[in-house]
């Protein structure tokens, strides 16, 4: 195993040859994409939006003009760490109709009272969803 000095230099020999998409969801791997934003795909960014590292967030909301319709939805779903949450609720204006519904169907905390302050967002899917939705028994 190398030390993590060691790991760095050696992970920066390689840089050239690294698929940037497998970069973004790799948990330890968010230093290296600070000074690579421009090459982010969209596909990549979805992935950022699935990281399970907390520290994704500061990548995120620096870029929210990056972010696709997909990692909305991605956001809003319980696929997304709960930490990231924050992005949906302080971005509501940005929100695609159909992110409702899988924020409809998130068990987050954070998610429920977002919902509960907006109900009126939900389509048919969306009250489908949140009926499914055990932690969402009492809205």
């Amino acid at each position: 195993m190398y030390p993590p000095y060691r790991l760095k230099k050696k992970f920066k020999s390689y840089q050239d040859k690294l698929s940037l998409d497998g970069i973004c969801e790799n948990i330890n791997s968010l230093w290296y994409l600070k000074d690579k934003i421009d090459l982010i795909s969209d596909k990549g960014w979805e992935k950022l939006c699935l990281n399970k590292n907390p520290q994704a967030i500061f990548l995120l909301e620096n870029n929210i003009s990056k972010l696709s319709n997909q990692c909305w939805d991605i956001l809003g779903s319980k696929h997304s760490h709960s930490d990231l949450f924050i992005l949906v609720e302080n971005n509501i204006s940005l929100l695609p109709s159909h992110t409702w519904v899988h924020i409809a169907s998130n068990p987050n905390p954070r998610a429920i009272l977002l919902l509960k302050r907006n109900l009126d967002k939900l389509n048919t899917q969306g009250l489908k969803n949140l009926i499914q939705n055990e932690q969402a028994i009492d809205i």
